[in-house]
């Protein structure tokens, strides 16, 4: 009888845990969309200075949570972002505002993906 009190135990410590994860993975990623969003209506009005600066927000934020998100989430997801966001600044140094709106699109299908693959869902355990 014990065994089993201590599996229940350790069974909703560890649901807890994955309820708190999943929620600030969610609340990361709409924040990332949000700046992300914000960076492309920039792009389209040909603000160039002020998609960089939004890029370099971004980027701030991104750091100030890279320990949070390379523990609750796949390593290399976090690398892809930062990847994506380089490639997304020189497409903006350049001026570039079709290749930068397109790699502005490919960060946002990141962003919106993220939560997902780590929601609580049978398909994400098995």
């Amino acid at each position: 009888m014990k065994s089993f009190v201590v599996a229940i135990v350790l069974f909703a410590c560890i649901l807890a845990g994955s309820v708190v994860s999943t929620k600030h993975i969610d609340d990361v990623s709409k924040k990332m969309l949000e700046k992300n969003r914000s960076i492309a209506q920039m792009l389209e009005d040909n603000n160039f200075d002020g998609a960089k600066e939004g890029v370099g927000e971004l980027e701030d934020y991104i750091h100030q949570k890279r320990s949070a998100l390379s523990t609750t989430i796949d390593h290399t997801q976090v690398i892809a972002i930062e990847l994506q966001l380089a490639e997304l600044r020189q497409y903006i140094n350049g001026e570039k505002k079709e290749d930068a709106l397109a790699k502005n699109e490919a960060l946002n299908t990141l962003f919106e993906h993220l939560p997902q693959n780590y929601e609580l869902k049978l398909r994400n355990i098995l």
